[in-house]
């Protein structure tokens, strides 16, 4: 049963990381506005989405650990876990260096 929360927490984080830039360019498309205002709203709703991705991906590195210690799938899942816990941890200084996550710097 944790194991199944984990993973929905994995594929929940992993595909808003994925949806950041489409949430962008919908915006950018739907708001019919001139493009010096729709970017940056645009970049705003993309960043947040971010952020979002990251602070609920931020867990799964924990998670990935249990997941190996308990055995709580395949090999091939473990390791697919592993890289989605990873590929958010490694996002999260790219975003403050950026300055999308808002810390100061």
């Amino acid at each position: 049963m944790v194991a199944r929360r984990w993973w929905r927490l994995s594929g929940a984080a992993s595909a808003l990381l994925l949806l950041a830039p489409v949430s962008g360019i919908a915006t950018t498309l739907l708001s019919f506005e001139h493009p010096v205002v729709a970017i940056p709203r645009a970049a705003n709703v993309a960043g947040l989405v971010l952020v979002a991705s990251v602070v609920a991906g931020l867990p799964l590195v924990i998670g990935a650990v249990v997941a190996w210690r308990r055995r709580f799938w395949t090999v091939t899942r473990r390791v697919h876990f592993s890289l989605v816990a990873a590929a958010l941890l490694v996002a999260f200084p790219l975003l403050a260096y950026w300055r999308v996550l808002g810390l100061a710097g």
